[in-house]
């Protein structure tokens, strides 16, 4: 869908952020609820930078901040990583099931992993069917699961299968990534330009 991209959160997108995160509708579908302040939210966004494991973007949508995206304890070794995402803006819920898709392609096809995780909140059964319709599995967590949460796996074979998702490309902007992920990064451009 031409008009998705995603970037980079700045400074001035802490305020964004904060009032999305604390708005009832995000509140209550995530793991847990942020009551810290404007300055504790820019604070975060700063040590999110420092992380190889974890980056995050800005979901815009005709060009408007449409939600929040992020991949975390992401393991180019293992070829894993899990993430996570919302809709903050009320205008953008219809794009729910478009934007998954882009980061799947970026992380399968770009980055070579094989596999992804999530944890959905067990009563949020719209979301589940979202992602049983994307290929996922329901898996015992590797470690012990939030709880009130399931634990969801995506690999590459059951996302390959649904090739018409694929056409949903884009570019997921990171600033000074770590080497072994600047190496990937470099080598899926140089892939892309055959």
């Amino acid at each position: 869908m031409a008009g998705i991209v995603f970037r980079e959160p700045g400074h001035d997108d802490a305020a964004l952020i904060l009032r999305w995160r604390q708005s009832e509708r995000v509140a209550r579908r995530m793991s847990s609820r942020f009551e810290g302040d404007l300055e504790s939210q820019r604070r975060w966004l700063e040590a999110c930078r420092a992380r190889a494991d974890y980056h995050h973007w800005i979901v815009e949508a005709g060009g408007r901040p449409a939600g929040f995206i992020n991949v975390a304890r992401l393991d180019l070794t293992a070829g894993a990583a899990s993430w996570g995402y919302y809709l903050g803006d009320d205008a953008a819920l219809g794009l729910g099931g478009l934007v998954p898709p882009y980061l799947y392609n970026w992380l399968f096809f770009d980055l070579r992993l094989f596999r992804i995780e999530a944890e959905v909140r067990a009563d949020n059964e719209e979301v589940i069917d979202l992602h049983r319709f994307h290929g996922y599995r329901r898996e015992m967590a590797p470690a012990p699961a939030l709880p009130g949460h399931v634990h969801l796996v995506l690999d590459r074979a059951a996302w390959a299968a649904r090739t018409r998702l694929h056409r949903l490309r884009a570019d997921f902007p990171w600033s000074d990534p770590p080497p072994d992920l600047r190496a990937r990064l470099d080598a899926a451009r140089e892939r892309a330009e055959v």
